[in-house]
C-alpha cells in the first residue's frame, strides 16, 4: 500500500503530538480539537483519527473512555454533563454522540421557538455505552441513552432510546433487528 508523503509526514508528526500530550494513547491525530482536554479521561490504548471534535461544554462535564477506544476520523462529541464509553469500543467516521440538547420538547415546560437555539435552557442526561461496542459510519448518539455491552450500531443509525446488550440495532430510530445467542454462538433475527 502507498501512501503519500504528506500522509507519511502527518503520522509522524501525530505520534509525536501523542508522545507529548496523551502518553497512554496509541495515537491522537494532531488536528483533533479538544474543549476542556484535563476533563477527558482515558486509559490505555485510545486512538483518535483525523478531524475529530470532543468537546466538553461545562466546567464540571466530563467524559470517560475505557481501554482501546478506536476512533476512524471525524467523530464529534459534545459533552455537557457526562458520556462514559466502556472498553474496546470501535467507532466509525462520521459519528455525533452528545449529552445534550438546546431547549425541552416534551413535558410541561417547552421551549418557544421564538428563542434563538442557542439560548435556550441546555438539557443534559448521561449517555453510556458498554464495552465491545461497534458504532458504524454515521450513527447519532442522542442524550440520555444506554446502549448495552457487546451491541453493534448499523451505518446511518440514529439511537435516541436505550439499546440492550449483545443486538445489532439498525435504522432511524435504531431498532434491535438481531440477537446473539451464546447457546447457539449466532445472531438470530428477532
Amino acid at each position: 500500500m502507498r501512501f503519500s508523503i504528506f500522509y507519511l509526514i502527518s503520522i509522524i508528526f501525530s505520534k509525536l503530538f501523542t508522545f507529548l500530550f496523551f502518553r497512554k494513547a496509541k495515537i491522537v491525530f494532531w488536528d483533533v480539537v479538544f474543549r476542556r482536554k484535563n476533563n477527558f479521561i482515558y486509559k490505555q490504548g485510545l486512538r483518535i483519527g483525523r478531524n475529530s471534535v470532543i468537546e466538553i461544554l461545562s466546567n464540571d462535564g466530563e467524559i470517560q473512555v475505557g481501554i482501546n477506544f478506536l476512533v476512524y476520523q471525524r467523530l464529534h462529541i459534545g459533552c455537557y454533563k457526562k458520556i462514559i464509553i466502556g472498553d474496546n469500543v470501535l467507532v466509525g467516521s462520521d459519528v455525533l454522540i452528545t449529552d445534550h440538547s438546546h431547549g425541552q420538547y416534551s413535558g410541561e415546560i417547552q421551549s418557544a421557538p421564538n428563542i434563538p437555539p442557542n439560548q435556550r435552557e441546555i438539557v443534559s442526561d448521561v449517555v453510556e455505552i458498554g464495552s465491545n461496542v461497534w458504532i458504524g459510519d454515521k450513527v447519532t448518539i442522542l442524550k440520555g441513552v444506554k446502549i448495552g455491552e457487546g451491541s453493534i450500531i448499523g451505518a446511518n443509525s440514529l439511537v435516541n432510546k436505550d439499546i440492550p446488550a449483545n443486538v445489532i440495532a439498525v435504522g432511524s430510530p435504531a431498532k434491535p433487528i438481531k440477537k446473539y445467542s451464546y447457546e447457539k454462538r449466532a445472531w438470530e433475527n428477532l
